[in-house]
């Protein structure tokens, strides 16, 4: 019987916050895992956790299962979520917009970067960790009436016709608990929209957080009373790196890769440092390793994979 992740706690003495360092996750995050409560990708995660205690010598490698180093029947976890170094940065200044202690002056945050790059998967991320936090799509035609309305629904439940009774709504909700109000696609927002969230960010004393793609940043600069209120360090999410690629493929797919650096490389090549593309190209290849019974992923499998691109 395979140890799990409670198991190998009661074993080690280890604090949830500790193994949560290993592995660059949350302590909620780590205790959602152990108790099996519906934590995105929980079983992988569990394995990676484990197969990291071995490998820091927390833990004796007899601990894994024959099955557990050979792999059977690959599949790519489409929930995966990876802590990158982007991912790690939005969590900062995402926590530390939600933090009462922090102040108000300064409660607006910025996240851009292109398409791609994984930004609206952290947020979400960010959004299911934290309760006080709430996320909105920003479409295009939206009115700021309907903007407010959103907003209202997504904090409370409920909303109302008015843009008045919706500013009401939030005022209240935000009134005892600090929340941090999160809006996708913030680039899409017209300048007026955009200089009335700085009203609503004062009036109603919650924070802010735009994401968006990097024209973002020009209309900032276009209202000088609303660029002063963004919280230092404004987050530019970065392409990927050889590490997010072989992070990626043990917690999504169940592959470790880290020690193949060349093979991270042209995984990371072939996907220009697009992390959508990342993902895409992995369910292909672990396509191609089931149908040829290839368990290991190696310069070779690549190159005999590389023409069907």
């Amino acid at each position: 019987m395979k140890l799990t992740l409670a198991e190998a706690l009661e074993k080690t003495g280890l604090s949830l916050r500790d193994v949560g360092d290993l592995v660059g996750l949350s302590k909620s995050a780590i205790s959602r895992i152990k108790n099996h409560s519906g934590y995105p990708n929980e079983a992988n995660w569990e394995r990676v956790i484990i197969k990291k205690m071995v490998d820091q010598g927390i833990l004796p490698e007899d601990v894994l299962e024959k099955e557990e180093k050979e792999s059977a029947e690959l599949k790519v976890d489409p929930a995966a979520f990876i802590p990158t170094q982007n991912v790690i940065a939005v969590n900062s200044l995402a926590n530390g917009l939600l933090d009462p202690a922090t102040t108000l002056n300064s409660s607006i945050g910025m996240v851009t970067g292109s398409a791609g790059y994984g930004k609206t998967t952290a947020i979400k991320h960010f959004v299911v960790e934290n309760p006080q936090a709430v996320y909105i799509l920003f479409m295009e035609g939206y009115s700021l009436t309907m903007l407010v309305r959103k907003i209202a629904l997504e904090l409370t439940g409920f909303s109302q016709r008015t843009f008045d009774r919706n500013l009401a709504i939030i005022k209240e909700a935000t009134s005892i608990y600090r929340h941090l109000i999160i809006i996708d696609e913030a680039d899409r927002i017209p300048l007026k929209i955009l200089e009335s969230l700085r009203n609503i960010n004062e009036y109603c004393g919650s924070p802010i957080l735009l994401v968006g793609e990097k024209n973002l940043i020009a209309k900032m600069e276009s209202l000088p009373r609303l660029r002063s209120r963004v919280r230092k360090p404004e987050i530019n999410f970065r392409p990927i790196n050889t590490v997010d690629v072989a992070t990626y493929y043990q917690i999504a797919v169940g592959l470790d890769i880290s020690d193949s650096l060349e093979v991270c490389k042209t995984l990371l090549n072939w996907a220009a440092k697009d992390f959508r593309t990342l993902v895409n190209d992995a369910q292909h290849i672990v396509t191609t390793l089931n149908t040829t019974s290839v368990t290991e992923l190696t310069k070779e499998v690549l190159n005999a994979y590389k023409p069907y691109r």
